[in-house]
């Protein structure tokens, strides 16, 4: 164990000399000094001299009762007894000490109660110094804190007094027909196909039909048939798209024997894949630039077409044209691929290019203009580099957009149309209503993407006829009210929310927050709506994309409460 003795540092001595100079010392140390009465104790050998201490002048100098009678030095190590406790003047030091620290306590808290200044420095007993402010500025700025701090409380007593308000105010009732469509037809609210456990209606469901299988992009990214008459939903939607016909023949299998010869003077071999889940595939080598796969095909109706395909991350980068016949188009129908990224540059002749990841690929597609069809048309693949390249899913559409994948084998598919609907009986009125969903649709894809239609079962013209393109002006992505000069615009593809509200013959829609007034609108009573028809309205008129959350009050809700809705 350490002792209790001083012996930090090194001492120097003269002989005859009562000072003793310290190197690294702390000889006037309060809590452990050389203090007068206490003992030097100098070992020098075998010999030990002992010397009384009288004071010490600093941490560095002390005095000596007698004159040192050892030999002159300096470095030296020492020893000061500074266990004694019990004499007078050890006691007085004591005590002088302690008084010291009260005296020092006392003038600084003196100084915190009296002193004017903005900040004093306060010394705490271990030599340390605080800035602190007294108390008459922290009296003085203290009653201007608590008159801000009541001033900042009634804000906020006000505030959330206003908060209530609004909250109480944008309230929303439970709708009166409420159908998620995020992954079933099932509705919370409302009235629709009845589904039993022997006299017990368990459930209502949205009427839906399609006859004709569909494929569709699952949530784990595989692709997925509905059986007909069976919806599709892609990541919380349901699909909803009108027809349409895949006019290549053998879109999964490239290898078959009724493609017409590879592209480039030395042939191409072609290898079917396996299967990835529903999605075939297949391997194209090609042996030099230039040479790939060719698709023929007679141009189908309409003028404006697309073609839509997938190729795989780990195929070489090609590039896709156009010939019409046996004349080449050249430069003025292509467009460069690199499948690694899903990048497509240098489009030319080409209205519409775009890729998104599907899979362990993307899937492209390229729209052409009416000027680049008629006749016989061959679609070739062609890469730039010798490689192997990996697609399917090849379509072409008489659409000026892709619609969802339908495979072919052999012979072109027609796919039919999704209709969607929900009968009017109770979930319809003719007095104020308002009526929202969240929707998504496709660019381009009909002259007329629709959201909601009431009328009869053919359907005809029916008394509401909502969220069309607007026909005042060419095509350009606004919606409106139908019959309605006002319109908003949307964004293909983009994540959108549609309110309509119908008070004592006024219309409204929010849309982006804003709520944007129709006008008093003619409504045709004369033909009773039997049906709401949801995504789709006769055989040209569809939404083309997604929608969920389909939402009905029969009555007219606050500016507040549709704008929590929007």
């Amino acid at each position: 164990m350490a002792g209790v003795w001083k012996r930090d540092g090194t001492i120097a001595v003269t002989k005859g000399s009562k000072k003793v100079v310290g190197t690294g010392t702390t000889f006037a140390d309060p809590k452990n000094a050389a203090a007068k009465g206490h003992l030097l104790v100098m070992v020098t050998g075998t010999a030990v001299d002992l010397y009384e201490v009288d004071y010490s002048e600093s941490n560095s100098v002390f005095y000596l009762v007698e004159a040192y009678r050892g030999d002159t030095g300096t470095g030296k190590a020492y020893a000061i007894d500074t266990s004694r406790t019990d004499s007078i003047p050890e006691f007085a030091r004591r005590l002088n000490a302690t008084l010291g620290v009260y005296q020092q306590q006392g003038d600084a808290f003196q100084t915190l109660l009296t002193s004017d200044a903005a900040t004093i420095e306060v010394t705490a007993p271990d030599g340390t110094k605080h800035t602190m402010i007294p108390w008459k500025r922290v009296t003085s700025e203290g009653e201007g804190q608590a008159a801000r701090a009541k001033a900042e409380a009634d804000k906020a007593a006000a505030s959330a007094a206003l908060a209530g308000s609004i909250v109480e105010a944008s309230a929303l009732p439970l709708p009166d027909v409420w159908a998620p469509l995020s992954d079933s037809l099932r509705m919370i609210t409302g009235y629709g196909r009845e589904v039993k456990v022997g006299d017990d209606v368990v459930a209502q469901m949205v009427n839906f039909s399609r006859n004709s299988t569909k494929t569709y992009r699952a949530k784990d990214g595989t692709l997925k048939v509905a059986a007909v008459n069976e919806p599709a939903f892609e990541d919380g939607w349901q699909m909803l798209e009108g027809q349409s016909t895949n006019f290549f023949l053998n879109s999964d299998n490239v290898a078959a024997a009724s493609w017409p010869e590879p592209v480039g003077s030395t042939a191409s071999t072609r290898e079917l894949q396996p299967a990835k889940g529903a999605l075939i595939t297949c391997k194209v080598s090609a042996p030099s630039a230039g040479s790939g796969i060719r698709q023929g095909y007679t141009s189908p109706p309409g003028g404006v077409h697309t073609v839509s395909f997938y190729l795989s991350k780990n195929s070489v980068p090609l590039k896709f044209s156009l010939e019409n016949g046996p004349t080449s188009w050249g430069a003025s129908a292509w467009a460069s691929i690199a499948p690694a990224t899903g990048v497509i540059t240098g489009v030319a002749g080409i209205t519409s290019a775009r890729s998104f990841e599907f899979s362990d690929g993307h899937i492209y597609q390229l729209t052409v203009p009416p000027g680049k069809v008629g006749g016989r048309l061959n679609a070739e693949w062609k890469v730039d580099a010798p490689g192997d390249f990996y697609i399917g899913m090849l379509q072409l559409e008489a659409l000026p957009s892709a619609s969802s994948y339908i495979p072919t084998a052999g012979a072109a598919v027609t796919r039919s149309g999704d209709v969607c609907s929900i009968p009017a009986l109770g979930n319809w009125t003719n007095g104020d209503f308002v009526i929202a969903a969240n929707f998504r649709y496709t660019k381009g894809m009909m002259e007329n993407p629709i959201l909601f239609v009431s009328g009869k079962d053919t359907p005809t013209p029916g008394f509401i006829n909502t969220l069309l393109r607007d026909t005042n002006a060419p095509p350009d992505n606004r919606l409106a009210w139908y019959g309605a000069a006002t319109s908003f615009l949307a964004t293909p593809g983009a994540l959108s929310t549609a309110v309509f509200r119908n008070r004592s013959g006024m219309r409204d829609i929010v849309y982006g927050g804003e709520i944007l007034s129709m006008g008093a609108g003619v409504q045709n009573t004369a033909v009773p709506a039997v049906r709401i028809y949801l995504g789709n309205y006769g055989p040209t008129q569809f939404l083309n994309g997604h929608i969920r959350n389909l939402r009905i009050w029969h009555r007219a809700l606050t500016d507040e409460q549709i704008k929590a809705i929007a």
